[in-house]
């Protein structure tokens, strides 16, 4: 997204943002991000025809099965091809009669691990805030072929569920919960945004569809028969605390409501 992409409105909007909520610069010598994969979308002006051309190209390895299939589904109100991965109703890449869009990966860390505080003497129950709350307990029974059934406990939190014996690392006595995105997010589902793009009749109408959109973080170029062109990056992407260790790549404190999530970045925000 380029400088003269945006207006000045919304850059000022960004920063007022940005100071509100406390956010800090992204520390220097990270890591390089992951390659992605590969889009672009030209106009009107660059087209023969006035219409726009879309051309996504998902950098993804050859398998057998295949992550990605080619299908087409049509209902009474829309009328969609392309692909996308199998036993989802979502197409990643396609097209309808007015509009196309490609989605791509963006690499956005949408989970993080908080330590609970908790006490031997109070078995499944942790702190929070000086208050002390239960876990939600449920056996759970998986059957398994040619052998014994095997039993587990599932243990949740306010926050997430306790994944302590999946965290490599954790100190004997932790207690270790994940807080991610889908998880976190009651107030949508991304197949609403499906669905609502695939009736979309131009881009206005496909980028408002994409408010839905939650997980994954994506980026998606869009194009319409009248040559109007479109980018946004896509996805509930968490604002972490300003008391955030290490920017999110270190558990955090779990027992003090100043440091989870403040909230997910406004739609009107996210690049585009």
């Amino acid at each position: 997204v380029q400088r003269e992409d945006v207006s000045e409105a919304w850059v000022e909007k960004a920063r007022e943002y940005v100071r509100e909520k406390g956010v800090r610069p992204e520390l220097a010598n990270q890591a390089p991000t992951p390659k992605m994969s590969h889009a672009w979308v030209v106009g009107r002006d660059r087209s023969t025809t006035g219409a726009a051309i879309l051309h996504s190209d998902p950098q993804m390895p050859v398998c057998n099965p295949s992550q990605l299939y080619s299908f087409h589904v049509s209902g009474e109100s829309f009328n969609v091809r392309g692909v996308g991965v199998a036993g989802s109703p979502w197409i990643l890449i396609g097209f309808n009669q007015h509009v196309a869009w490609g989605v791509t990966g963006l690499p956005f860390d949408s989970a993080d691990l908080f330590l609970l505080k908790t006490d031997e003497s109070r078995p499944n129950q942790y702190q929070f805030d000086g208050v002390w709350h239960d876990m939600e307990v449920v056996s759970e029974t998986v059957l398994v072929r040619n052998a014994a059934p095997v039993v587990f406990e599932r243990r949740t939190t306010h926050l997430g569920p306790v994944v302590t014996p999946l965290v490599a690392d954790a100190r004997d006595g932790e207690e270790v919960v994940l807080v991610c995105v889908p998880l976190s997010v009651e107030d949508r589902e991304t197949v609403q945004a499906c669905w609502a793009m695939f009736r979309a009749a131009n881009v206005r109408q496909l980028d408002s569809a994409l408010r839905k959109w939650m997980f994954p973080p994506a980026n998606v170029v869009m194009g319409d028969s009248g040559g109007d062109i479109a980018y946004r990056a896509l996805g509930a992407l968490p604002l972490r605390s300003p008391h955030a260790t290490w920017e999110g790549r270190a558990a955090q404190k779990g027992w003090l409501s100043e440091h989870l999530w403040q909230e997910f970045v406004p739609y009107e925000l996210m690049p585009n």
